[in-house]
C-alpha cells in the first residue's frame, strides 16, 4: 500500500508540474517583460542573418517575420528558435546567396535532419550540387525514407549514402532519379558496402577500353554472371542504370559463401578465398569489399527462402522487408519480432509466420507516417513530445509582433535616436584627442611650473585654460546638440516624426495654458543694441559682457537694480583671485553702442549754434572721444579697470548737453 500511495504522490507531483508549465507557457503570451525578451531575441537573430548576408537592415522585417511565424511548428519537432536561426545561417553560408526561406521550409528542412540525421548544411549542398531546389530537399529525402522503410533497412544509414553521393546524378542515370538512387543505397546498406564502391566502378567502365579489359578479367577469373562478361552491357549498366551493376556484382558474390556448419551464421568458403580477393581487387581495387559483400548477399538469400510467405504476398520489397527484420538465433534458426494485429508484441521463426502475422508486419510499414514532419514527432519521447506541445504555447505574442512593420520601425526609430548620441560629442574639443590635450596639457604645464618654482603662477594659468576650455566646449556641445536634433527631425520614420510631433504640440499647449511666452533677450537698455547668439542664456554666459554691461545699476527694470544684485554684480567682476568669473578675457567686438546727445538750446544758445560748437571745438571733441575711450577701456575689464566705473562714464556721457 505504501508503494501504491507512493507512485499516486509521484503521478499527482509529475501532473501538477504539467500544469504550472502549461500556465507559465500561456502566461508569456500576454507578460511585457516576456515579450520584451522574445522580440530582443527575434531581432538579435535577424541581425546576425543580416551580417552573414552583408547588408544593412533592408530585409530585416522579411527575415524576422519568417523566423518568427516556424517557431511554433518547429517546436512541436523538438527544436527552437535557435534551430531555425541556424538553418537559415547554415544555408547562407552554403548557397552564397542572400536567400530567405520561407516559414514552412523551415519545418521541412528542420523535420529532414532530425529523421535522416544529415546536417541542413550538407542536405542543402549536395542537393543544390544535383540541380534541386532548396524546397525539394524534404520530399526528395522523403523517397529515401520511404523505399528504407519498405525494405526494412536502417533508414539514417541509406539517406548518409543518398546524400554524400548526391553529385552521381550528374554523371549516371538513376531509374526514377532520387528514388532510383535511393534504392541502390539501401541495397548497399543491406549488404554492408559504400555505393561509392560501384559508382567508382561504373565511372572506370565509361571508357571501352577500360570496359573490355574488365570483362576479360572476369573471364579469366572464372566469373559465371553473364552481364559482368560483355563490356557493352557493362558500359550501359554504368551509364544507365549503376543500382543493376551493383546487383549483378552481389548476384556473382554470393557462390563464395556458405553456411557455417554449426549454423551460426555464413563464411567464405575455403578454397575461393584466393580467386574472390582477385575478383574484388580488379572491381575495386581492394581485396576486402566482394568479401562483405558476399556475406551479406549469403545471409539475405537464405533469409528469403527460409520465409514462407502467403500466395497473396509476391512484392519483393516486402520479402525482403521481413528478411531485414529477422536475424539467425540459436540453432541456426531466423526469428523475427514484430508487433501482432492485437497490439501485442512477437517474436516468431520466419518459418512459423502465417499469413495474419506477414499481414500485421507489412501494414505496420504502410501504416507508418507520410511526412517527415510526423516521422520527426514520433521519434520524440512521450515526454519530450508533452513538453514540445506546452513549448509551442510560448511567446507566440512576441513572436507575432516580431516580425510586424512596426516593431521593426520603432527598433529602427531607437536606432535613430542613440545615432544622434555620438553627434552631440563631436568636434576638435570633445574628442578624446581634445580633451588630452587641453586638459591634460594644462596639467603638464603646472606641474612643470611647480617643478621650476612657480607653482602659484602655473596653478592660475592652469585655471584659466581650463576655464575657457570648458566654456568653449560647453558651447560647442550645445551646438552639437542643436545640429543633431534637427538632423533627427529630417528622419522619415513615421514614429519620431509623431514623437516630434507629439512633444511640439504637448510643448505649446503648456506654455499656452500656463500664458507663457517665448523668451527673449531680457536686458536691454536705450541707445544700445545687444546682439547674443541664439543659444545663449544667462547661465550659457557665452555672451557675459552683454550681460554684465546689461546688468549696471540705475536701469530701469534690471533685475540687478536691487541693491542684493549690486553687490552680487560687483562681486562677480572684482579683480580678486577668488573671483568665479574673469572679464580679462572678454571682447568688445560683438557689441554696437549708440551714445546719442541730445542738443535742446537754451535762451542764449540756439541748437545750430550749439552744432558749429562742437563741430569746430577740436578740444570739446577730443575730451568727448577720450571719455568714451576711457569707459569702453573700463568696460573691457583690462588692466585692472572697472566695468562697474565704465558703466557710470557712460551715464555721464548721456547727460551731457
Amino acid at each position: 500500500m505504501a508503494d501504491s500511495g507512493s507512485t499516486i504522490s509521484e503521478i499527482k507531483s509529475y501532473t501538477q508540474s504539467l500544469m504550472d508549465q502549461f500556465k507559465d507557457a500561456f502566461l508569456t503570451n500576454f507578460d511585457v517583460s516576456s515579450i520584451k525578451k522574445t522580440l530582443g531575441e527575434v531581432e538579435e537573430g535577424a541581425t546576425s542573418v543580416a551580417h552573414i548576408f552583408g547588408q544593412g537592415r533592408e530585409q530585416i522585417t522579411a527575415i524576422k517575420a519568417a523566423m518568427a511565424e516556424a517557431v511554433t511548428s518547429v517546436t512541436l519537432l523538438g527544436g527552437n528558435f535557435q534551430s531555425i536561426l541556424d538553418i537559415q545561417k547554415d544555408i547562407s553560408k552554403v548557397l552564397g546567396t542572400n536567400l530567405i526561406l520561407n516559414s514552412q521550409s523551415y519545418e521541412k528542412l528542420y523535420a529532414t535532419a532530425q529523421v535522416t540525421g544529415q546536417g541542413a548544411d550538407s542536405l542543402t549542398k549536395n542537393f543544390k550540387d544535383a540541380g534541386y531546389s532548396v524546397y525539394a530537399i524534404g520530399d526528395q529525402m522523403q523517397k529515401v525514407m520511404d523505399v528504407s522503410r519498405s525494405i526494412g533497412v536502417n533508414g539514417v544509414q541509406v539517406s548518409k549514402q543518398v546524400v554524400e553521393n548526391m553529385g552521381a546524378m550528374n554523371q549516371y542515370n538513376f531509374q526514377g532519379g532520387v528514388e532510383g538512387m535511393a534504392k541502390m543505397a539501401a541495397q548497399a546498406v543491406n549488404l554492408r558496402v559504400d555505393m561509392k564502391s560501384t559508382l567508382e566502378l561504373a565511372n572506370k567502365m565509361f571508357d571501352p577500353e577500360q570496359a573490355i579489359n574488365m570483362s576479360a578479367a572476369m573471364q579469366r577469373l572464372g566469373v559465371a554472371q553473364g552481364d559482368l562478361l560483355d563490356p557493352l552491357k557493362m558500359m550501359d549498366l554504368a551509364q544507365n542504370d549503376p543500382a543493376e551493376l551493383q546487383n549483378q556484382i552481389a548476384e556473382m558474390s554470393k557462390s563464395f559463401t556458405r553456411l557455417k556448419a554449426d549454423g551460426t551464421g555464413f563464411e567464405i568458403l575455403p578454397g575461393e578465398k584466393r580467386r574472390m580477393m582477385e575478383i574484388s581487387k580488379e572491381l575495386f581495387g581492394n581485396t576486402e569489399q566482394l568479401g562483405k559483400m558476399a556475406l551479406a548477399a549469403g545471409d539475405l538469400d537464405l533469409k528469403m527462402s527460409k520465409i514462407k510467405f502467403s500466395d497473396g504476398v509476391t512484392d519483393e520489397s516486402t520479402q525482403k522487408l521481413i528478411a531485414n527484420m529477422a536475424e539467425m538465433g540459436e540453432g541456426g534458426e531466423y526469428k523475427v519480432t514484430y508487433t501482432d494485429a492485437k497490439g501485442d508484441a512477437q517474436t516468431k521463426n520466419v518459418t512459423e509466420l502465417n499469413e495474419s502475422d506477414v499481414k500485421a508486419i507489412t501494414e505496420a510499414s504502410q501504416k507508418a507516417p507520410k511526412t517527415m514532419e510526423d516521422l520527426a514527432k514520433d521519434q520524440l519521447t512521450t515526454q519530450k513530445l508533452m513538453l514540445a506541445s506546452i513549448d509551442s504555447l510560448k511567446n507566440r505574442t512576441g513572436l507575432g509582433l516580431s516580425g510586424t512593420k512596426s516593431v521593426t520601425m520603432a527598433e529602427n526609430a531607437a536606432r535613430e535616436v542613440s545615432g544622434v548620441i555620438p553627434k552631440m560629442a563631436s568636434g576638435k574639443n570633445l574628442s578624446v584627442k581634445g580633451i588630452r590635450e587641453n586638459l591634460g596639457g594644462g596639467l603638464d604645464n603646472f606641474i612643470k611650473a611647480v617643478g621650476d618654482g612657480k607653482g602659484m603662477e602655473g596653478l592660475m594659468s592652469a585655471a584659466s585654460g581650463t576655464a575657457t576650455y570648458l566654456e568653449t566646449t560647453l558651447h560647442e556641445a550645445w551646438v552639437n546638440t542643436k545640429t543633431a536634433i534637427d538632423d533627427l527631425s529630417k528622419s522619415t520614420n513615421p514614429l519620431i516624426q509623431i514623437m516630434g510631433d507629439v512633444v511640439k504640440k504637448a510643448g505649446g499647449a503648456v506654455m499656452e495654458h500656463e500664458k507663457i511666452t517665448p523668451t527673449k533677450d531680457f536686458i536691454k537698455f536705450p541707445g544700445e543694441t545687444v546682439k547674443p547668439l541664439e543659444i545663449d542664456t544667462i547661465l550659457g554666459m557665452t555672451k557675459g559682457k552683454e550681460v554684465l554691461e546689461n546688468m549696471g545699476p540705475n536701469r530701469g527694470g534690471s533685475s540687478m537694480s536691487t541693491p542684493r544684485g549690486k553687490e552680487l554684480l560687483e562681486n562677480m567682476v572684482s579683480n580678486s583671485g577668488a573671483s568665479s568669473m574673469s572679464t580679462s578675457n572678454i571682447k568688445m567686438d560683438d557689441v554696437n553702442v549708440k551714445l546719442s546727445i541730445d542738443i535742446t538750446g537754451t535762451d542764449k544758445l540756439k541748437p545750430e549754434d550749439l552744432k558749429i560748437l562742437f563741430e569746430t571745438n577740436q578740444t570739446l571733441k577730443q575730451s568727448i572721444v577720450a571719455t568714451v575711450q576711457n569707459a569702453l577701456s573700463n568696460a573691457n575689464g583690462s588692466n585692472g579697470s572697472n566695468p562697474i566705473e565704465a558703466r557710470k562714464q557712460m551715464a555721464k556721457l548721456a547727460n551731457i548737453g
